[in-house]
């Protein structure tokens, strides 16, 4: 980095210690930002964010391309899957296209997969049966892509493989449901088109079908059963707990199984005539449908209870079943267990916690009470949750209260009785079910030939602050004890994840980010070969840690991260070469929250020089944020900035209030000072289309001004995410969103430049090739000044069908091209985006992705730069 005597000439001097509290007291502390509308959010679950990173040569302050809070469309992560290759693809001349197939090459961040039972990504949401077939389904969020999952067993659960999915299908989806109706199965979910549904007649592959008529995002199934007129589906629209008041109950009638038409509303009858209702279970005999479920009652303490249904035409019409009510309050007082048909009737289950009560009907409507059971589990009484019959016996999901006293945790294992409901007892539980757990939940359970399955899963607690939660499922032979599946076991659902969110070089290239949940270091002298960086330094274990920011000072190298072991806590380390790392002692910090009830700070990036170093990012208020610096010329004694400003009572130029937030995403600086951007509300426009871009300036670091930018031409948000100076120019990335035809918000890349030292800014959209029609989205992932002028990699497309994208410019402050880009893990079905980009000597390094729902390999483009 060229030598320099910093911004302003002079850096402010750092806070000395008070006596009896932490270095730089009065520190804001570690966040998330909730915000209104799709605005500038800090996401603690840290699932929305799509950026990469990039870095200047020597001689030029770092940048960091920042956290896109905006509904950008776009995906974040690089992932390695199962140990995938990189694909490296090579442009041979000068600002010459990306010829041929991108080739397989050494895997420069590559990690080792995460087993699937530890995997905090996977989630199987349901299960389903049919003879000795089985399917599981869900998804994984791993990786660059949310892909579904389809797990199946032709041997009622012994064995399990993946099943494939149909080529193209894009990135982003998510399996909610399954059954098996008539020609196979149908699975229902959603993906970045909207609703979803897939079929096949095996199990073993799946067709994808978008459909927006017949099913919604948030539709859940409780059971398909055979009619004179068809198949009749149950389920539940919207709300995920039993108590939202936002939950419907809705049917779905088909005549083969495969095209579904959608029952909801009024047309449903008293299905729907509480506040809220579900239906958790259906069977049938004949015409004869009983549901099972639950509803708000409009004026009732409660809220909810439990409800019988019943139909005697196929579910053309319903009726409420009412019990007398001595047998009402006996089954009705919580959701009960569920419904089944018999060879004489039907049978439902439900009760108090601590009593399993058994009801018995021939035709649905007149019901008695059968025997009642006291199941215990670990010692506890017990509450039936779900029911299913298999070869002679009932199986019901069986909760008793979990070890973590402080929340609703619970226990869920299964409950046999005889095929008459009588001899209720819990099911033999297998070695790793005899300690009681923190936290395990069955979501689903399905009664195959041989055994029953069942999926959910794991959250252990270590500690209260720390939560790690991992995929389950169980498998139990009729007569036979509970024990898990071994996920492990499955080929192709193991994945590992690389996360990279930083870079910079200064002689060499320092990458920071995480690698399957934890925080992460490499370097490389030419970026094409990169060295992982093996450090104690950084925070590890459950929960998700990553570095998001780092850049190279008057001492060495600073890298700021942030952790989400339960609650979110910011950390930094250091290294005076980028390959011996150290932590930064905490009681230095000002960064971590020191107390559950502290702020929460997200450190988003960090630039350094002879000055020392600088850190901005956003505290979360409750409900809103502000934007925050610090400064430090030893690493040790720290400053918080300030608004040139300072407003009593209200918003500032760095502090926001309810309705308007800042939030500043990266900074850099040249000889007349520093410049950072972001967003900032704009309390004059409408709720929900508030976010502006903007920039602060400081001589110094210590005060700073806030100067909102207009929107680019035609978009209702923007914000900017990154910024890169030369000179007295100062050039920022930014994404924005418009309105298109179809009235679906369109996300688009922009650049915002100053060439007087921030003073005057002006605003140009990037342009898009001309084959994209006017409603395509583009992304821009990272901004970076190279010897040639300026680059912006990114994508162009719709979420989980994109392709790579790169622009260029000589001046940066207009003139911008887009590139042709084209090849092997860079064009093509599926995904493609490049998220990160670094020169490297003459050449421009960019790191992405190419992936489709059935696998995901990291891409390394090294190219000539634009000019």
């Amino acid at each position: 980095m060229a030598e320099s005597t910093g911004p302003g000439g002079m850096y402010p001097n750092a806070p000395s210690q008070v006596p009896g509290q932490p270095y730089g007291a009065g520190y804001v502390q570690p966040g998330i930002h909730t915000g209104d509308g799709p605005q500038h959010r800090l996401s603690e679950a840290g699932a929305d964010r799509d950026s990469g990173w990039s870095g200047l040569g020597a001689g030029q302050p770092k940048r960091r391309p920042k956290w896109p809070w905006i509904a950008a469309g776009a995906l974040l992560l690089v992932a390695v899957t199962g140990g995938g290759a990189w694909l490296i693809a090579r442009g041979e001349e000068e600002n010459e296209d990306v010829g041929g197939q991108a080739v397989a090459a050494a895997e420069p961040l590559a990690v080792p997969a995460v087993a699937p039972a530890d995997s905090e990504t996977l989630e199987l949401a349901a299960v389903a049966a049919h003879g000795k077939d089985v399917i599981a389904v869900g998804h994984d969020d791993g990786g660059n892509r949310q892909r579904p999952i389809f797990l199946v067993s032709h041997d009622a659960g012994t064995t399990w493989r993946l099943a494939a999915v149909e080529a193209g299908a894009p990135l982003g989806d998510r399996v909610n449901g399954v059954v098996h109706a008539g020609f196979g199965w149908l699975a229902i979910g959603g993906g970045p088109d909207g609703p979803v549904q897939w079929l096949s007649q095996d199990g073993d592959t799946w067709t994808r079908i978008p459909d927006k008529s017949a099913f919604r995002l948030t539709d859940e199934l409780a059971g398909v059963v055979r009619t004179s007129a068809g198949y009749l589906m149950a389920g539940t629209h919207g709300g995920s707990l039993p108590g939202d008041a936002r939950s419907r109950a809705v049917l779905w009638t088909s005549a083969d199984g495969r095209s579904w038409r959608r029952v909801e509303g009024a047309d449903t009858g008293p299905l729907n005539a509480g506040d809220a209702s579900r239906i958790d279970s259906i069977a049938a005999r004949g015409d004869v449908v009983v549901l099972t479920g639950s509803v708000g009652r409009p004026g009732s303490k409660g809220g909810r209870s439990a409800v019988i249904w019943r139909s005697v035409d196929g579910g053309r019409s319903w009726q409420e079943v009412v019990l007398p009510p001595d047998l009402h309050d006996k089954v009705l007082a919580e959701p009960m267990a569920g419904v089944v048909a018999t060879a004489d009737g039907f049978l439902a289950v439900g009760g108090t916690r601590g009593s399993y009560t058994t009801l018995r009907s021939v035709d649905g409507e007149v019901w008695q009470a059968g025997p009642s059971a006291q199941p215990r589990i670990f010692g506890q009484p017990s509450q039936p949750r779900r029911l299913v019959r298999g070869e002679g016996k009932l199986v019901a999901v069986a909760s008793v209260p979990g070890t973590d006293s402080t929340t609703d945790s619970r226990i869920d294992v299964l409950a046999t009785a005889g095929a008459d409901g009588q001899g209720w007892a819990p099911a033999q539980l297998g070695s790793d079910l005899q300690g009681k757990q923190a936290d395990l939940r069955l979501n689903a359970v399905a009664a195959a030939e041989g055994g029953v399955v069942a999926v959910g899963w794991l959250e252990e607690r270590p500690t209260p602050d720390i939560r790690r939660r991992t995929p389950v499922m169980y498998r139990m032979p009729y007569g036979g004890s509970l024990t898990r599946v071994d996920l492990n076991a499955v080929e192709g659902l193991a994945s590992g994840t690389v996360v990279p969110l930083d870079g910079a070089s200064d002689g060499e290239a320092v990458l920071v980010g995480a690698a399957n949940g934890d925080p992460a270091i490499w370097v490389s002298q030419n970026g094409r070969s990169w060295s992982r960086i093996t450090t104690s330094a950084v925070p590890q274990g459950p929960g998700s840690q990553e570095l998001t920011a780092v850049a190279k000072g008057r001492l060495g190298w600073l890298a700021v991260g942030v952790a989400w072991p339960g609650r979110t806590t910011a950390f930094a380390v250091s290294s005076p070469d980028g390959k011996e790392w150290q932590p930064l002692p905490s009681s230095e910090l000002p960064f971590p929250r020191r107390s559950r009830t502290d702020k929460p700070f997200i450190p988003t990036a960090v630039t350094g020089g002879d000055f020392g170093y600088v850190v901005v990012g956003a505290v979360d208020e409750g409900g809103f944020t502000s934007a925050a610096v610090w400064y430090s010329k030893d690493l040790r004694l720290w400053g918080e900035s300030k608004a040139a400003q300072i407003a009593v009572g209200g918003a500032d130029d760095l502090k926001g209030v309810k309705g308007v937030s800042r939030a500043i995403y990266d900074i850099t600086y040249n000889a007349k000072g520093f410049v950072a951007v972001g967003a900032a509300d704009d309390p004059n426009a409408p709720a929900g289309k508030r976010t502006r871009p903007a920039v602060w300036t400081s001589r110094n670091s210590a005060a700073w001004t806030l100067r909102q930018l207009p929107l680019p031409a035609g978009a209702e948000q923007a914000e900017l995410r990154s910024v890169v100076a030369d000179g007295a120019q100062f050039t920022a990335l930014g994404q924005a969103v418009r309105k298109g035809s179809d009235g679906v918000d369109v996300s688009f890349p922009f650049i915002a430049a100053s060439v007087d030292n921030g003073a005057n800014w002006t605003v140009v959209t990037l342009p898009m090739p001309e084959k994209a029609g006017h409603d395509t989205p583009a992304t821009g992932h990272a901004l970076v000044k190279t010897d040639k002028g300026y680059a912006v990699v990114g994508s162009i497309g719709r979420k989980g069908s994109t392709d790579a994208a790169l622009w260029g410019s000589k001046l940066g402050s207009d003139s911008w091209l887009v590139m042709p880009v084209e090849g092997g893990g860079l064009t093509g079905p599926g995904a493609q985006e490049l998220l990160a980009a670094v020169p490297v000597g003459a050449e421009l390094v960019a790191l992405g992705y190419s992936a489709d729902a059935r696998t995901s390999a990291p891409t390394l483009w090294v190219t000539q730069p634009p000019s």
